[in-house]
């Protein structure tokens, strides 16, 4: 196992709140964890099977080189995968996801995961850009185990898969609802941050957050006060990339808010170049 003590801390919490047996398994999150009934409210015919990943808890990924104090992404939630997998060789969960995703940067690749699991899937780029964006603010803080490569205006992927081990990787929402893109309840955002999210901020134990998308369940949980922000212009649009500050259990964490990947215009390279502005401008203050 890639970092086994945050890990037994983040299972211990897990076990506390019930949504992890004795052996280390997930519950069946749809109809066993404690939320459940406010969650699913409403949306019952998009849960997942009971033998299905989906339906298990997406534990973070946490890099053999992660410590606390270290740079945390934060993502959405999975779609229509998820559980915990502590073998040798994962098949499973966030620590699959996070040694695929290292394979297949090195190898160049900026759409991860296609047809992983046996599944027709054309591939997601928001782990290449959490990781990317992760990449851009370790270089700036000068931790970084060796220098990006830019390429077309963005890290180059074989620069970015030793990042993978230096970080960690969570979702604000932790349950996979089917259809519609994995999207989860609004009720899920909250309830999930609440009960769940906290606890693993506590552990993990961030001084830097990248946030993909507007963090609806991180801002629940974690208020944020902007300390900077850039604003990019993309035809008729105009997205923003922006530095906030904050505090876990009284530590200063500093949290980049990104576009979500999947929004239009929140591909455009020019996102990583505002990022670089303003972790630049922070790290030379410190």
């Amino acid at each position: 196992m890639e970092n086994p003590g945050l890990y037994g801390q983040l299972l211990e919490r897990y076990r506390r709140l019930g949504v992890v047996t004795d052996d280390n398994s997930s519950c069946f999150l749809p109809d066993e964890c404690p939320r459940c009934v406010t969650c699913w409210a409403g949306a019952e015919k998009r849960k997942p099977g009971r033998a299905d990943a989906a339906s298990q808890i997406a534990a973070p990924w946490v890099g053999a080189g992660y410590k606390q104090g270290g740079l945390l992404v934060v993502m959405q939630n999975m779609n229509d995968w998820g559980g915990i997998d502590l073998s040798a060789e994962p098949n499973i969960g966030m620590r699959a996801a996070g040694r695929a995703a290292r394979i297949q940067l090195q190898q160049g690749c900026r759409r991860l995961f296609s047809d992983e699991g046996g599944k027709p899937y054309p591939g997601t780029n928001v782990w290449y850009r959490g990781i990317a964006y992760a990449g851009i603010w370790l270089e700036a803080a000068g931790d970084i185990a060796s220098p990006l490569v830019w390429s077309s205006q963005s890290p180059d992927p074989p620069s970015l898969a030793r990042v993978v081990d230096q970080i960690a990787i969570t979702q604000q929402v932790k349950c996979s609802p089917l259809g519609e893109r994995s999207d989860p309840t609004l009720a899920m955002w909250s309830e999930c941050a609440d009960f769940l999210l906290r606890d693993e901020l506590v552990v993990l134990a961030p001084s830097r957050i990248v946030v993909l998308g507007e963090g609806l369940g991180l801002k629940r949980v974690l208020p944020l006060r902007e300390e900077g922000c850039e604003s990019v212009r993309l035809n008729r649009t105009t997205l923003s990339v922006k530095l906030h500050s904050a505090r876990i259990d009284g530590a200063r964490v500093d949290v980049l808010s990104v576009p979500f990947p999947s929004r239009p215009g929140g591909c455009a390279n020019a996102h990583f170049k505002a990022a670089l502005r303003l972790v630049s401008k922070l790290e030379s203050t410190r």
